[in-house]
């Protein structure tokens, strides 16, 4: 007969361990469930209730997200992502800020001298064309580039770039 050996008899030490824990769990889960049925008493509260008082959404919102069935195969991803009550109210604010000063200015054209300064000519509504080297403010704004056909404005937090109006276009708002 073959002896066992000092690894054989740690193992299998370890074996009955853990079938004594495993027996142990085993039987202290079986004395807590027979426990719970009997210790559970019937609350008497109505869910509506219940659901005013804990939920910030109502019963009412509640009862419509779930009369949407949101977890149905057939239901469509969103056009525009879910925005927070805070985040809706930031994007209303934005919306409703006037536009900076210089959205309000019309280019009526632009003149580039090769190696010399570069030239736009700005309109406010109702007044005339006036003319801009680059580096010059206007309105709060520092003309930074003229291309042919456009302008580069720098704001304090922004940046905008007009196009050439077109004919027709002179002193109105686009």
């Amino acid at each position: 007969m073959r002896r066992w050996g000092a690894a054989s008899r740690s193992a299998a030490a370890a074996l009955g361990v853990s079938l004594t824990v495993c027996a142990a769990t085993f039987a202290q889960a079986w004395r807590l469930e027979a426990g719970v049925h009997s210790a559970v008493t019937p609350v008497d509260v109505q869910v509506p209730e219940l659901v005013e008082r804990t939920h910030p959404m109502g019963w009412a919102q509640l009862l419509a997200a779930v009369g949407k069935a949101p977890f149905r195969t057939d239901r469509q991803m969103p056009s525009a992502r879910y925005q927070l009550p805070a985040e809706r109210r930031a994007a209303m604010a934005a919306a409703n800020r006037p536009a900076p000063r210089a959205a309000r200015l019309t280019l009526v054209g632009t003149v580039q001298v090769p190696g010399g300064t570069s030239l736009a000519a700005l309109q406010l509504p109702g007044g005339n064309p006036r003319l801009y080297r680059v580096g010059q403010t206007v309105e709060g704004f520092r003309l930074v580039k003229v291309e042919a056909g456009a302008a580069t404005l720098v704001g304090p937090d922004t940046s905008i770039v007009l196009p050439l109006a077109k004919p027709g276009q002179r002193g109105r708002r686009r």
